[in-house]
Formats: structure tokens, C-alpha cells, sequence
């Protein structure tokens, strides 16, 4: 945020200036008062907030109107933008392979901020049945070179193939990422002596 200030150069004993700000653009906003009187030999300050969304430079115009009757200001606002976070998940798909019912098998699965700015894991969603599980949540912040490694586990009940998927969202880039699931339930094979 920076404060875009004015100064009324007017005597102080009664020259008041009234200002009024608007802003022309989806990437900067005036935080505070759009508008205010300004006594001779003051000033005031106008806060501006930079909404970088897109990757920058970002452009926008403040208009600045007084009540002398002069001509409207255009002031240029120019702001970087910041990146999006990127990041990835290893591997994309877990392939647990056979396990036998009452058995369990786990395999990692990590998640790295590969930006340059922090990025956000606003949800981690199962969209499986109950065979797979996972030792801990990827949710939270992570900064730039970041990393978290947790376990998926694969313990079939029922006989046959399982699948489903982890959906993870971020405020980076890809915002949605899903990891592939895949096992067989086994049942194991006994002989009679």
C-alpha cells in the first residue's frame, strides 16, 4: 500500500482545497476516503492498495478533481503484480498394486512451492472409498522452496479394484491438481494339507 498525498500550497489562515479521487482500474483501490478538505499549508493522505492478481506491471489511472475549479490530474499508477505460486505434486499417481485383505501399504506423496512467493493449499478433498487414507492433511502455507511429504495408505476391506482420487486446490498455479489412486484387494489363497 503507499499514500498518495496532496498538499493545499494555499495561505493557512483560509485558503481550503476540497479533493476528490477516483480510480480507474480492476487493480488498484482507494482504501480509505475518497475525498476530504484540505486546509491552506496542509496535507492529506490517500491510501492506494495494489490488487495484484495477474502477473504485472499493472496499469491504472487516479483522477484527482479540486475545488478550484482547475483542470482534472491524471496520475499513472503502475504496480509490478505479483507472480502466481507454482508448484507440484510427486508422483501424479499412486499405484499401491495387489495387497492382501487385513494388510496395509503406504506410499509417499510430497507437495513443493517451486514459486517465488508463498502459496496457499486451501483444501485437500478424498474422493475415494475407505480403503485409502492419509497420515496427515497437505492444508496450509507453504514459502517459496517449501515442502511436505505425507503418506497415503491402501488398506482394502472388500476384495477387488480401488480407485479415487486426492483433489488438492492452491491459490498458485495449477489451482487444481489431482493425484490418482489405484489398488487391488487381494484375498489370499490357503491349501488344505
Amino acid at each position: 500500500m503507499k499514500n498518495l498525498e496532496i498538499s493545499n500550497v494555499g495561505r493557512p489562515d483560509g485558503d481550503e482545497l476540497f479533493v476528490s479521487l477516483a480510480i480507474s482500474s480492476a487493480y488498484f483501490f482507494l482504501t480509505g476516503a475518497t475525498s476530504d478538505w484540505i486546509p491552506g499549508g496542509e496535507s492529506s493522505a490517500f491510501p492506494i492498495q495494489a490488487y495484484a492478481a495477474d502477473p504485472g506491471p499493472l496499469k491504472g489511472e487516479c483522477w484527482v478533481s479540486q475545488s478550484t475549479g482547475a483542470d482534472k490530474m491524471v496520475l499513472l499508477l503502475i504496480s509490478a503484480g505479483l507472480p502466481p505460486g507454482e508448484w507440484i505434486v510427486e508422483p501424479r499417481e499412486l499405484e499401491f498394486g495387489n495387497v492382501s485383505l487385513g494388510n496395509s501399504k503406504d506410499l509417499s506423496l510430497t507437495l513443493r512451492n517451486t514459486g517465488t512467493v508463498p502459496l496457499y493449499v486451501q483444501n485437500m478433498i478424498f474422493r475415494s472409498d475407505t480403503s485409502f487414507s492419509a497420515s496427515e492433511t497437505l492444508k496450509g502455507d507453504y514459502k517459496p522452496g517449501d515442502s511436505k511429504t505425507i503418506y497415503i495408505t491402501f488398506s482394502p476391506t472388500l476384495a477387488g479394484y480401488h480407485s479415487g482420487t486426492i483433489d488438492l486446490y492452491t491459490d498458485g498455479e495449477p489451482e487444481y491438481f489431482g493425484v490418482i489412486m489405484t489398488g487391488i484387494g487381494t484375498v489370499g489363497i490357503f491349501t488344505r494339507r
